[in-house]
Parts: structure tokens; C-alpha cells; sequence
């Protein structure tokens, strides 16, 4: 399944309804919790090994962030990559 976060700051109770092996996609402004240093991504770190965590590269450009700010464990995709997500997850759930 994959999971849509957009919102920062997150919701942190969301990810104990997520299953082991989805994907979840950060935009807009959760991409802000994927910062290193940040409390958010302290708290995401003990999911990082069993989700798949990705961000579309062009809203870490529009926040002012690069990709060494990020953990490497977290991919980053382009509009292209993000259109196959989308096709190829038949369950989409969004946390706003």
C-alpha cells in the first residue's frame, strides 16, 4: 500500500497502522520531518527497516533542502517515479 504524507508537522501515531513492506511518500511540507537533526526523524528512524520511505526530489528543492540533508535510506524519486508508484499501488491512503 502505499501512503501519502503531506503535512507537517506529522502525525507520528499513523505510522503504528502501517504494515510492514509499505511505501510511504512524503510531499509538500512532511518532507521537512526527513531533515537531519529534526525531532520528527528521531522518531522515524525505528520504522525506517521495515517501510519504504521516499520523497519526490523537486518539493526538497522548492523547501530549500538537498538530498544529503535526508537519510540515505530514503529515496528520492522524480515526477516519473512518482506516476509509477501510483499506478502500481492498488491501495492509496493519504494522512493529512
Amino acid at each position: 500500500m502505499l501512503h501519502i504524507i503531506n503535512d507537517y508537522p506529522l502525525d507520528s501515531s499513523a505510522f503504528e497502522r502501517i504494515t510492514w513492506g509499505d511505501t510511504v511518500l512524503f510531499t509538500e511540507n512532511a518532507v521537512y520531518a526527513l531533515k537531519k537533526g529534526q525531532a520528527a526523524l528521531e522518531t522515524l528512524h525505528q520504522y525506517l527497516c521495515h517501510l519504504n520511505f521516499c520523497v519526490l526530489g523537486s518539493d526538497l528543492k522548492i523547501r530549500g533542502l538537498s538530498c544529503s540533508e535526508i537519510p540515505g535510506n530514503v529515496l528520492i524519486i522524480d515526477e516519473s517515479d512518482y506516476r509509477d508508484i501510483m499506478e502500481n499501488n492498488m491501495a492509496i491512503k493519504s494522512w493529512n
